[in-house]
This record gives structure tokens, C-alpha cells and sequence, in this order.
């Protein structure tokens, strides 16, 4: 019994570890000048980023694209032509934008890799991201997000937390945004891992013009699996005395936590 006390004092006094964070990525240097191999000159960097559905043809892992559908270039909005576009979003921020046509991202993916180069094993993966719509056109569009486990993913795991269907009725031609946020359901991550990311769009109802998407502030984070090190404590001279031992320190530990709101309450006074 005072070796479980020992163990409940010793996580009561170690600190809780900080979120790894595994992506975090704005578009700041994005200028929708398409893709290639690190994402230099405003592209995006195709070694983690792959489009399929654009009427130009799917971009692989490596590709070097710097014309057409994929590479549309800077907008505020108000595109008609289908592709990828760098919207330039309310309050200076900078999205990965799609402008979906009847040839183009109807139905199309766009897919994200990163890789864990932490040294610990990774659980609770969190998904977030800024979601921006132009709700200009009366056609809805379904909105799918799904992650994986590994580079080239065999199954894809939906999020439904993540999913959506953009409104059918038009409603005008100013940007609107909400942020998003779930757990992702890849259970854990391990060091040098891949975890993939889709989103998948595809027309959900309605006729005609189909409405412009921007995606921002993209960030994964996952906490590292702490491991309790191993504590070899001599045996006790009698299973009383190591009792209370390991029951002071419990205690002695609680003691330190509530102090702080002790202080408080004295200040008050």
C-alpha cells in the first residue's frame, strides 16, 4: 500500500508535459503561385501538400506546378475560374483558397502530411483550423475532413466535428469565418510517423455558382505519452513506517498545491 501512496504523491509533484505541436502554418508566404518541393517563391510545398480533382490533373507528393488551375495566383475574392487561389482575408490574414467549378473540386481533395520528429510517442491529437466563406453562390458544397496514421494511408478516419455543408442560399459577397476544432481519431502518433490530413468537397445541393473557400491557421498538437520513472526504495524495517512515509509526501504534495489559493484567500482578508 505505501508504494501506491509514493506513486499518487510522485504525479502529484511532477508537472504536467506541454502540447507538441506538430503543424502550425498561416499562408503568410503563400501567393497561389501553385506547388513545389519546400514551398519556395509563394507556392505550397509540395513534399506534404497533394491536390486531386482540378481539371488540370491531380498534383503528387514532389510535383512542380506553376501554372493553371493550381496556381491562380492572389484574390480577395469574387473568382469565378476554378483552382487554387492566396485569398487576402479580412484582418490581414491568408488563406489556401478554392474556388470549385462543375470540372473543377467537384468533387476534389486537398491533403496534408506531417511528420512527428519528436522523441516521444504522441496521444489526444487535437485538430484546429479557420474555416473562411464567401457565400456568394446558391450551391452547397460538403466538406469532409478525415486523418490517418502513416504516409500513405489505407483507410481514412472521418471527423465529423470538423465536417460541414455550406449554405445553398446565397447571402452576399462578404467574407465569414469560424473556427474549428476536434480531436483527431489516430490514437497515437510515434516518433518519425506520418499523420495525414483531407479535406473532400464535393457538391451537397443546389444549382449554379458554387461558393469560395479559404483555409488558415491550420495547427495539430498532440501530448506526449509521460512514462512514471522507476523509484527503488529500500524496504522498510515495518510496513507502518513506509505507510507514513509515502503518505507525508502524498500529503506534503496536496499541501503545495493549495497554497496558492490559500495566499489568495489571506490577501482577501
Amino acid at each position: 500500500m505505501y508504494r501506491l501512496a509514493l506513486a499518487a504523491a510522485l504525479a502529484l509533484i511532477a508537472p504536467a508535459a506541454p502540447a507538441t505541436v506538430l503543424l502550425d502554418e498561416d499562408f503568410s508566404h503563400y501567393t497561389g503561385a501553385g506547388l513545389s518541393p519546400g514551398g519556395p517563391a509563394g507556392t505550397l510545398d509540395s513534399s506534404t501538400w497533394t491536390i486531386a480533382g482540378a481539371s488540370d490533373g491531380d498534383s503528387p507528393h514532389g510535383a512542380v506546378i506553376t501554372a493553371g488551375d493550381l496556381a491562380r495566383g492572389l484574390s480577395t475574392g469574387g473568382v469565378r475560374a476554378g483552382g487554387l487561389y492566396a485569398f487576402d482575408l479580412p484582418g490581414g490574414a491568408r488563406g489556401l483558397g478554392l474556388q470549385a467549378t462543375g470540372s473543377d473540386f467537384s468533387p476534389g481533395t486537398l491533403t496534408r502530411r506531417v511528420q512527428h520528429t519528436g522523441g516521444a510517442r504522441l496521444t489526444d491529437l487535437a485538430l484546429s483550423f479557420q474555416l473562411w466563406l464567401r457565400n456568394d453562390g446558391p450551391r452547397a458544397t460538403r466538406i469532409t475532413v478525415e486523418a490517418a496514421d502513416g504516409a500513405n494511408p489505407a483507410a481514412w478516419l472521418a471527423v465529423p466535428a470538423l465536417s460541414l455543408v455550406t449554405p445553398a442560399t446565397a447571402t452576399g459577397a462578404l467574407w465569414q469565418s469560424r473556427t474549428l476544432a476536434a480531436a483527431l481519431p489516430v490514437d497515437t502518433l510515434d516518433p518519425g510517423r506520418w499523420l495525414s490530413l483531407r479535406w473532400r468537397f464535393e457538391d451537397a445541393s443546389g444549382s449554379g455558382a458554387r461558393d469560395e473557400l479559404a483555409f488558415t491557421a491550420l495547427r495539430v498538437t498532440g501530448l506526449p505519452v509521460s512514462i512514471t520513472p522507476a523509484v527503488t526504495l529500500a524496504e522498510p524495517d515495518t510496513r507502518g513506517t513506509g505507510l507514513a512515509l509515502a503518505l507525508a509526501l502524498a500529503a506534503a504534495a496536496l499541501h503545495r498545491r493549495a497554497l496558492p489559493i490559500g495566499n489568495r484567500a489571506a490577501t482577501r482578508r
